[in-house]
């Protein structure tokens, strides 16, 4: 369980992107350091509150937790399937730090 409250905030716009279980998770190293023993739970946490929240999520997702800003970005749209793009072994959203990652 995570010992803070994490904070997913409105988005601006709806879109059609996928935060799917589909979908592979990444984050970025800076990601993975500042939140430690947390990322991972982290991660499927966020996700799971957007597909909660949102019925149409935005490309990007921004959260807060312990006072340090990130952001989930996928560019990949509801429906879209690996074969739709060339040089692409499998579809993912990247988990980043909000500044500096």
């Amino acid at each position: 369980m995570l010992s803070g409250q994490l904070v997913l905030f409105k988005q601006e716009i709806d879109g059609d992107y996928s935060f799917g279980d589909e979908l592979k998770i990444l984050s970025t190293k800076g990601f993975f350091e500042t939140f430690g023993e947390e990322a991972l739970e982290l991660v499927y946490t966020s996700r799971a509150l957007i597909q909660m929240q949102y019925e149409k999520p935005d490309r990007i997702q921004y959260f807060e937790y312990k006072d340090i800003m990130f952001k989930c970005i996928c560019d990949f749209h509801k429906g879209d399937k690996v074969s739709d793009y060339e040089d692409l072994d499998e579809m993912f959203m990247i988990f980043m730090l909000q500044e500096g990652d």
